[in-house]
């Protein structure tokens, strides 16, 4: 079963958001800290859903 939040997000291409929003650094979170790709796939996921509200 797919969730509905999930078929929106992929719907949505993250290369097709805004320069400005594609410029994070999602591997380097802090000074101290590197995410992990499960954690940077929620960053995007959220900027994705944040770009079309």
């Amino acid at each position: 079963m797919k969730l509905y939040l999930q078929s929106i997000i992929d719907d949505i291409s993250f290369d097709s958001l805004p320069p400005k929003w594609q410029n994070f650094d999602l591997a380097k979170f802090s000074k101290d800290k590197t995410l992990f790709d499960f954690q940077k796939q929620g960053l995007q996921n959220v900027l994705k859903l944040t770009f079309r509200t």
